[in-house]
């Protein structure tokens, strides 16, 4: 709402100019030579609400940047914090996958005896070998994928947290039951692609406006002041002092624009506002599909996670239980938690 003000300095040449001649005396009404500097100004007093929307459009679109910025953070807030749980999941599986090894190696022994002894058969132990190898390639890939993650999130927090990521970490977040229907409602407020989404509409809606008042009027204030030549008439071709010829001089003034016409650019810019808008409520109901379709896929793998581990933990005791039975030395084995 400041004005607008702004100097300026120019030097024009006329020709011809209008002289008139009385009694044998030349008069010149105008220099060839112009020369004018002067300050002006221009405020608009008002222009029905135009220049408010634009604030408005501004400001939102300052918010929406925010925004942006934002949700990158949470990606990468995302990434690294998926890469630390990760890297913790690695290290408990490499553990565990030790522990498995040595029991390999304690039931190869065991097969080893029973096979002097007559009790077992070679391809009791060439089995277990196999096992002991799988074993250890097991063990080695998860050792690559574990340096691989370090790798990556060395890269994303820009410094090296091999030795600060133990794995002793535990995987309870503290977060409460979520159903998909709650998560789905809290993801109305808090999701970043909605949250976008939402604040470009809150934009669009300012263009419709400001399309729809292209033909506004606006009044507009204006004035100046500065020093020009040519106020006084050269006679007889004599160039007047300076402190004749150059004035200091002001204008002040008011007028109202009118917009008359502009090749319908108001009126398409309007329709293409208004495409804009309703594009982006298709685009609100493809992320609210997509996202409702995410959590349920997630609610369904957290539930075959869950479904797994028990399996898991049921198997790994009857393994347990299978050694014991075979050797009552093995009772004596600590279990993996």
């Amino acid at each position: 709402m400041k004005p607008n003000i702004a100097g300026e300095v120019g030097v024009t040449r006329f020709d011809p100019v209008a002289k008139a001649t009385l009694g044998g005396t030349t008069i010149q009404f105008q220099p060839n030579m112009n020369y004018n500097a002067n300050v002006g100004a221009n405020y608009t007093v008002y222009d029905w609400g135009k220049n408010a929307l634009e604030v408005e459009k501004s400001k939102l679109e300052t918010e929406l940047s925010k925004t942006n910025v934002e949700g990158l953070k949470n990606i990468y807030a995302y990434q690294v914090a998926n890469l630390y749980y990760g890297i913790v999941y690695l290290q408990k599986a490499i553990e565990v996958q030790k522990q498995q090894l040595k029991l390999v190696n304690d039931n190869e022994k065991i097969i080893s005896d029973r096979l002097k002894q007559g009790d077992a058969l070679d391809y009791d132990q060439i089995s277990v070998q196999v096992r002991y190898k799988n074993a250890e390639s097991r063990l080695a890939d998860l050792q690559s994928q574990l340096e691989r993650q370090y790798i990556y999130l060395n890269s994303l927090v820009g410094k090296d947290i091999r030795g600060s990521i133990t794995a002793q970490t535990t995987f309870d977040l503290g977060l409460p039951e979520l159903t998909v229907d709650n998560a789905y409602n809290d993801a109305q407020t808090s999701n970043f692609d909605l949250k976008t989404l939402k604040e470009k509409d809150l934009i669009y809606e300012r263009d419709v406006k400001l399309s729809q008042m292209s033909l506004a009027p606006s009044l507009v204030a204006n004035g100046s002041v500065g020093i020009k030549n040519g106020y006084f008439p050269r006679i007889n071709g004599e160039i007047p002092s300076f402190s004749d010829d150059f004035k200091l001089n002001s204008v002040l003034g008011i007028k109202l624009n009118i917009p008359i016409y502009s090749g319908k650019k108001g009126a398409y810019n309007t329709s293409i506002a208004k495409l804009n808008r309703e594009m982006l409520k298709y685009s609100v109901d493809v992320t609210n599909q997509a996202l409702r379709r995410d959590l349920e896929q997630a609610q369904n793998d957290l539930k075959t996670a869950q479904e797994k581990m028990d399996l898991s933990e049921k198997l790994y005791f009857r393994q347990i239980m299978h050694l014991n039975w075979q050797n009552p030395v093995l009772r004596t084995v600590s279990l993996p938690m």
